[in-house]
């Protein structure tokens, strides 16, 4: 018998770690949110202004012409972005359940492992399936045998994963398919047990059969987490998105409920980077 997926503590930000949320509680409106993010990379500003709010248990959706932000913003929602040399949060701020993740006192690996990320390509580490799944979980926990072997078989049934590889856990993972090594990725994002899981194009490099497989993840996994998913696919977003960030230009363009947003947009630019005209 598998134990339960969810069953170890989540690593503290700071002490005392906010109050957890519970999950299903319909009062907790806004899981992460911006209030005037700002951002650059060396002297070039690339955010201005930027305040978005995405809610508990949804799939909020950051979509804009290319070039607008997008990948930038999602970054800095769990401070990768300052792993990148030159570029840095110049103003604003971001919160998990109303804490600043970016004060002084917060270690930023904390944050990284309460809000997972998943990259536009898949980036299994050049190791087997099994140690890819526990890479983060090594850092963070001791296991044992038996608990080790628990959880990476619970990360790999929830990403769909275990009958496709159980028989082959030792095996580099680069041998899996394109669509099997972004599920890798994911199954390892949810071993750090996070709260918020970041979707950068998780499917621009996928064949539409493993695109099909990532977006029925989502469905399925926003019942746990609080998503936030890049895509400048607009079908995409309306199958999957629950509340849809529109960006241009390095600001917020529109947001709202993703219906609101897709049938009446409120600007211009917003209708027609909807309906294809920009973009």
């Amino acid at each position: 018998m598998t134990t339960q997926f969810r069953s170890m503590p989540a690593t503290q930000l700071r002490p005392p770690l906010v109050p957890a949320v519970t999950r299903g509680d319909a009062s907790a409106a806004a899981a992460l949110h911006t209030i005037d993010l700002c951002s650059s990379y060396g002297d070039r500003g690339v955010l201005t202004n930027v305040s978005i709010e995405c809610p508990v248990q949804q799939v909020t959706a950051i979509m804009g012409p290319s070039g607008c932000g997008k990948s930038t913003l999602v970054k800095a929602l769990n401070r990768t972005l300052e792993l990148t040399p030159g570029a840095r949060v110049t103003g604003g701020g971001v919160f998990f359940r109303d804490q600043d993740l970016y004060a002084r006192e917060v270690d930023n690996r904390a944050v990284r492992k309460v809000i997972g990320i998943i990259h536009q390509r898949p980036q299994p580490f050049p190791m087997s399936i099994e140690e890819n799944v526990l890479f983060g979980v090594r850092f963070h926990q001791r296991l044992t045998r038996h608990q080790r072997h628990d959880l990476v078989e619970a990360c790999l049934q929830r990403t769909g994963l275990w009958t496709e590889v159980r028989d082959r856990l030792h095996q580099p993972a680069h041998q899996l398919s394109g669509g099997q090594q972004q599920r890798l990725c994911l199954a390892r994002t949810l071993a750090n047990q996070p709260e918020v899981l970041l979707m950068d194009e998780p499917c621009s490099s996928l064949d539409p059969a493993s695109t099909e497989r990532i977006e029925q993840l989502v469905a399925e996994l926003k019942r746990d987490y609080t998503i936030v998913i890049v895509t400048h696919n607009v079908s995409q977003a309306k199958r999957v998105a629950d509340r849809v960030v529109l960006m241009m230009e390095g600001q917020v363009l529109e947001q709202g409920e993703a219906e609101q947003v897709f049938d009446c947009p409120r600007t211009t630019a917003g209708a027609d980077f909807l309906a294809g005209r920009i973009g």
